[in-house]
């Protein structure tokens, strides 16, 4: 049973505090540049193997790695993210799809969501009342606030349309130009753009579109026509059109040449990355082709969004069987954790939530995983760094499982937990947690 004492100093708690982050350690060492993860969305609902995903959990999937996929991001962990934004008590306010993912920072060290600029597929509404629209790319901050990377009224002007845009896959080039697609055609104003189109104004959702730097008009990568000619090149198919293309990612193993996925409905080409070298063929990281083979994707699973980042380890994933618990009959969270270093020691450390929005603590942020948002100034946060009972040692796939008792002391609370690795920095994302105490 967790037992939380009702006196405390403020003294001792930031005291093992401090000693929890002294025990992270040093940032690991930089990788090879042909060690590379992907960070993937998925168009929908997503099957793989007996596990079923969210399309708003953004996923790490590492080519060769024993446990390829974890999610960077849960559906759980994006609800504390973004708070309780319909106001309705709890956090299970998440994006529908994510449409984009790039990576903003030199990710060799380890990767937050906070260091992605992202688009999501809906317009959403936030706490403070910013309106991100779903041709926004937009940057996340620890402290719940975002900053705008691309207004979708720039993407507009660019494309020189009056229309809104949506924005569907982008990525950063190396020179800092922004290619992108859209999830919906739009018609466009500019002769230069329409002359490109094959002297149509109408530019669809096939169109791959480059926004160099310091440019305020874009241009046509690649047109629909090209699109459909590289993938039919790559799949051996002969289709006379696609759905959409939704995700782009520069190619790590040719110059100039780029990657995309595309919404065809075939067991191929829904969950096949393409690249653009020599006239179409399926893409490679590690010196595996990504098919839906190496991605353990059922048959009509989609990929939405990928980017490509340099990642030592998989950064924790900390997962609850269930979101609401009731102590009065004895249960027990059951947690389950994974992405850890084999034969190393872990620790759950858990805080009440008070209100709904919990933003991360910057100074407290750890290279890896992101931020805490456990509170090192709850009574509940001195009592998980003491306890012996919320330890645990990662077996040999990384991975561990442990049941956590609560007391009637937590009845109607709301908690706030995170899972951490001792001897290094990694910190998985938070999930929160509700006891519901019997009803007299």
């Amino acid at each position: 049973m967790v037992s939380i004492k009702r006196r405390s100093s403020q003294r001792s708690t930031l005291a093992g505090f401090a000693a929890l982050v002294l025990a992270f350690g040093t940032p690991c060492s930089p990788l090879l540049a042909d060690e590379l993860s992907l960070l993937i969305t998925t168009d929908g609902t997503a099957q793989i193997g007996s596990r079923i995903l969210d399309d708003e959990e953004i996923l790490l999937f590492k080519p060769g790695h024993p446990l390829p996929m974890t999610e960077l991001l849960s559906h759980e962990a994006w609800g504390v993210l973004l708070g309780d934004l319909d106001r309705d008590g709890s956090l299970n306010d998440t994006p529908t799809e994510v449409d984009a993912l790039i990576p903003l920072v030199d990710s060799s060290r380890g990767i937050s969501v906070f260091d992605l600029a992202l688009s999501f597929d809906t317009d959403r509404i936030l706490l403070d009342g910013t309106l991100v629209s779903d041709g926004d790319i937009i940057r996340l901050n620890p402290d719940g606030t975002i900053t705008f990377v691309y207004k979708e009224q720039r993407i507009a002007g660019a494309l020189n349309t009056f229309q809104d845009v949506d924005i569907d896959g982008a990525a950063l080039l190396p020179d800092g130009g922004l290619i992108f697609t859209l999830a919906q055609e739009v018609v466009t104003l500019s002769p230069a753009l329409a002359a490109q189109n094959g002297n149509s104004p109408l530019l669809s959702d096939h169109i791959v579109f480059v926004l160099p730097v310091g440019a305020n008009a874009a241009r046509i990568r690649h047109t629909e026509a090209e699109i459909v000619a590289l993938a039919n090149n790559a799949l051996g198919t002969s289709y006379a059109s696609l759905i959409d293309v939704q995700g782009l990612e520069v190619d790590p193993t040719s110059s100039g040449d780029i990657l995309f996925t595309t919404g065809i409905h075939t067991v191929l080409g829904a969950s096949t990355v393409i690249s653009t070298r020599n006239g179409g063929s399926i893409a490679t990281v590690n010196g595996m082709p990504l098919t839906p083979e190496l991605f353990g994707f059922a048959e009509g699973e989609d990929l939405n969004s990928l980017a490509l980042i340099a990642a030592e380890t998989l950064p924790l994933h900390l997962g609850v069987d269930s979101r609401t618990i009731t102590p009065w009959f004895g249960e027990k969270v059951e947690l389950k954790v994974r992405g850890g270093t084999p034969g190393r020691q872990g620790r759950i450390l858990a805080s009440e939530l008070v209100g709904l929005h919990v933003p991360a603590r910057e100074q407290d942020r750890l290279a890896g995983a992101g931020a805490l948002f456990v509170d090192p100034a709850s009574r509940l946060f001195q009592a998980s760094v003491r306890s012996k009972r919320n330890r645990f040692t990662f077996d040999s796939t990384g991975s561990a499982a442990l049941s956590l008792r609560v007391g009637s002391d937590l009845w109607n609370a709301k908690i706030i937990l995170q899972a951490v690795e001792e001897g290094s920095r990694n910190v998985s994302y938070p999930v929160s947690v509700e006891f519901q105490g019997p009803s007299f």
